[in-house]
């Protein structure tokens, strides 16, 4: 079994588990029922906030990508949809599909172009923790849950700042003692090591700049904003009217969730932080779990529709230099 297989097997335990939780003390045919009467406006709305999410993060990558590559729009928002699509079938397979791809197709780092996904990963707990600041002020019901969320969040963002501070301003003793941590390695492995922390260093640069830190951050809020907005927007198709802060700690719980493995499609996992997110601010479970549907099928599905489409098309399957522009 390999390790995609591992994880996908790993996504769906957990997923069932998730799933479980829960289910296991609601009247699923009432949730089912309450489906039957979503309203149709919403419906759209939230199908465009998830259109508008995937719209965003392909804005925020270019923004970051621009010490490394200058892809065309076309060429980027492509691979922004494959990526999703991947990651919903095997949670994070996305990012490394995006990073060859565009390697390939631009000719730039393939270790620059991954560092600059690991700095959308640090935006992206950057906006977390402004998020759960955000509901933990609004609302005290939420705090608990969302305070602890908050601080892990602040801690990998504060570790992730100092981590790209070492690799790009490292004062000569740390260079040293980084090629002394490397040397037990036998030459060929130690040299390949230490050729791509070299290539990747100038994905990280975004992450020091105070500038371009600002525009990501924007960027970050403005993209998980959408999902936010989304997710308040499948509880309204349903007609529950929760507060913005049970929508923010539904956020906040799915982004807990989606660090784990996760199943394809999200399910179990999308359901649970519904569950516990709009839980906290009284929100009945069989509704958490209707909007949640909701929330899959108009959010979730169409990425993978998306994907498959673009997959089966082979967009990005044949490389065109035309395709990219100048790139470092």
């Amino acid at each position: 079994m390999n390790r995609q297989t591992r994880w996908l097997a790993a996504g769906l335990a957990i997923g069932g588990i998730f799933l479980w939780l829960a289910l296991r003390q609601i009247d699923t045919g009432r949730a089912l029922a309450t489906l039957k009467n979503a309203q149709w406006p919403w419906l759209v709305v939230t199908l465009l906030a998830g259109l508008a999410f995937n719209t965003s993060k392909g804005f925020r990558w270019a923004l970051l990508l621009r010490g490394v590559a200058r892809p065309k729009p076309s060429l980027l928002f492509r691979l922004i949809y494959l990526g999703a699509a991947a990651n919903l079938l095997v949670a994070h397979s996305g990012e490394l599909l995006r990073a060859s791809l565009l390697a390939r197709r631009s000719g730039a780092s393939a270790s620059a172009i991954l560092a600059t996904v690991a700095v959308e990963r640090v935006f992206d707990f950057g906006a977390l923790v402004v998020l759960s600041l955000l509901a933990i002020t609004l609302d005290p019901r939420v705090s608990g849950t969302l305070g602890v969320a908050g601080a892990v969040g602040l801690v990998i963002v504060l570790l992730a700042i100092a981590g790209a501070f070492v690799l790009l301003r490292a004062a000569p003793w740390a260079v040293r003692t980084g090629h002394l941590l490397v040397s037990p390695l036998p030459s060929g492995p130690r040299e390949w090591l230490l050729g791509q922390v070299r290539r990747g260093r100038v994905g990280l640069g975004p992450l020091l700049n105070p500038t371009m830190a600002a525009k990501a951050g924007l960027w970050s809020l403005v993209q998980w904003g959408f999902v936010v907005a989304a997710i308040h927007t499948s509880a309204l198709a349903i007609g529950v009217h929760p507060p913005l802060t049970g929508s923010l700690a539904a956020f906040v719980a799915m982004v807990i969730g989606l660090t784990l493995p996760a199943p394809p499609g999200h399910l179990g996992t999308t359901q649970l932080a519904f569950v516990v997110g709009l839980g906290l601010v009284g929100i009945d479970a069989e509704s958490a779990v209707a909007a949640s549907l909701v929330y899959s099928g108009m959010v979730v599905l169409p990425v993978l529709l998306i994907g498959a489409v673009l997959a089966v098309l082979q967009s990005v399957g044949h490389p065109r230099a035309a395709d990219s522009g100048a790139s470092s």
